[in-house]
Order: structure tokens, then C-alpha cells, then sequence
């Protein structure tokens, strides 16, 4: 996925952190500050598409943000994809500017799919568990 230039309303938003309330991006800061991100990826990486055949798939990391946002705030994915077009706070959590394009719901229970097919939603929540101890005794 190419990186694009921010926008007007990237740049915006970067500047309003209140935008999408005050609490949710105090909440996605701290969130993203104490997730495992590389642990993740290398955890993940070998199950994930290499984008050989057929359209090429969304970077991992934007992948795993967005699983991410949908088990904190307990997101369907139909509702992840709608506050992924609503929320500047979660975009901005999963590196999405405002004119990128956003995964949809079905690639969204693809994703979760293959977590849960290679048991790696367990080894997911193990690591972000073992990650809280370690910051919040």
C-alpha cells in the first residue's frame, strides 16, 4: 500500500487529538503505546497473505490495529468498518488517513478468521496480557 501525502483533514485532526472525544484518543494513545506491535507481526507475519495471487492485501500492522479496536470496544465487524468512516480517533489509532481507503467488513472477518483458524487469537490476547503485567504491576 502506498503511503500518501496527509490531507487537510489529516493535518487537522492530527492538531484536534480531541476530535472523536477526548477519553477515546487518551484511551488509543495509551493503547498504542503499550501494545507489542513488532511482537505481533512476527507472531502473525507467517499466516498472513503475501498478496502473490489476486488484489494486494492491507499491510499487517493496519490489520492488527483494527482487530485490536474491535476486541476493546467489542466491534462487529460491520460496526469496526462503520467507526473506521466515522471515528478520527480510530483512524488515526490504525494509521489511516483520511483518504485512505478502508478495509471492509468482509475483509475484516477474514482477518479474524485466520486468527482464530491457527489458534493465534489466543496467542494474541496471551501476549497483550503478558504485556499489561509488565507495565501495570
Amino acid at each position: 500500500m502506498k503511503i500518501k501525502a496527509p490531507t487537510f483533514a489529516d493535518l487537522f485532526a492530527e492538531t484536534s487529538p480531541q476530535l472523536g472525544g477526548a477519553r477515546r484518543t487518551k484511551f488509543l494513545e495509551t493503547l498504542d503505546r503499550i501494545i507489542p506491535w513488532q511482537d505481533l507481526k512476527s507472531l502473525i507475519g507467517p499466516y498472513y497473505s503475501e498478496g502473490k495471487r489476486g488484489a494486494q492485501p492491507y499491510p499487517l500492522e493496519l490489520m492488527i490495529r483494527i482487530h485490536f479496536l474491535q476486541l476493546v470496544y467489542n466491534l462487529s465487524d460491520p460496526m469496526c468498518e462503520e467507526t473506521l468512516h466515522d471515528s478520527f480517533a480510530c483512524r488515526r489509532f490504525v494509521s489511516l488517513t483520511m483518504d485512505s481507503k478502508c478495509p471492509d467488513e468482509t475483509t475484516i472477518l477474514r482477518f479474524r478468521h485466520l486468527l482464530e483458524k491457527n489458534g493465534l487469537d489466543k496467542q494474541v490476547f496471551d501476549l497483550f496480557k503478558q504485556q499489561r503485567k509488565c507495565l501495570m504491576p
